[in-house]
């Protein structure tokens, strides 16, 4: 029986490298995703807002109450991140905030880790002033998204990206993840591109 908190064995499938994702976002008034992207600053080398990172280290110390490994492992001017390994679990602020776990967790786990999850997101809106959007159930926290909707939208997501459908390819769970990060930078591409020039 797999402990909570403990990483299971990653599955044999390419899921183990993607990600179930909620984005913290600044919202106004009752804005969908997309009005909201439409308005990000997407200049890939702004900086970061400086209110999150003078208030860093309070927020990973909020993150550690829920999350206890979780812990920072990327400082740039444009980029922070904290990671857990034990969990997979993952807060990236770039342009926004997002809150990401693996697809490896099954059964009972899956629901006890997607909880950790929404509760570690609820503590960031706190932190950051931003609004939570899950991306997989495709709907803002504050309009309620439960653990039991997040498990059925975590094992949509691995079935998509275990048997992908390319007629449905629009209707996939992560589009609202692909739409965001179709505008703005990851930290890897980044990365080399600097290591490039």
């Amino acid at each position: 029986m797999a402990v909570a908190g403990r990483r299971a064995e990653p599955p044999p499938l390419p899921c183990q490298f993607v990600t179930y994702d909620i984005a913290l976002l600044p919202r106004q008034g009752a804005e969908q995703l997309a009005e909201v992207i439409a308005r990000l600053r997407l200049d890939e080398d702004a900086e970061l807002d400086p209110k999150l990172v003078t208030g860093w280290r309070q927020l990973e110390n909020n993150a550690r109450r829920i999350v206890r490994g979780i812990r920072t492992t990327v400082i740039e001017p444009t980029c922070r991140e904290l990671a857990d390994d034990r969990t997979g679990i993952t807060v990236t602020a770039e342009h926004y905030v997002t809150v990401s776990i693996p697809f490896w967790y099954d059964g009972e786990q899956r629901l006890q880790m997607l909880g950790t999850l929404l509760r570690l997101a609820a503590q960031l809106e706190t932190d950051t002033g931003l609004a939570g959007h899950d991306l997989q159930v495709k709907r803002w926290l504050a309009d309620g998204v439960t653990a039991a909707d997040a498990a059925a939208a975590y094992q949509l997501g691995r079935d998509t990206i275990a048997e992908p459908q390319p007629d449905k390819a629009e209707d996939t769970t992560r589009l609202g993840h692909g739409i965001i990060r179709f505008f703005t930078w990851s930290v890897e591409q980044r990365r080399r591109k600097r290591g490039a020039s």
